[in-house]
């Protein structure tokens, strides 16, 4: 297996990983952010659009290099 696509396995297998450790450092102090939200449905959207995102990120992984 191409070392890349062993990079993207390893990442993929810790997306929640990587969000959980996203959410629990970012700054909730601000009453107006989307953040401070208390909100259970709030947090799980926030929180499966940061997974999405770093699935999508992590692709860059699989694609061949045309240089």
């Amino acid at each position: 297996m191409h070392r890349n696509q062993d990079l993207y396995q390893f990442l993929l297998k810790r997306t929640k990983d990587l969000t959980e450790n996203w959410y629990e450092n970012l700054d909730k102090n601000d009453p107006t952010g989307i953040y401070a939200s208390t909100n259970p449905a709030v947090i799980t959207r926030v929180k499966d659009q940061n997974n999405e995102f770093h699935k999508h990120f992590i692709e860059i992984f699989t694609k061949e290099q045309n240089v």
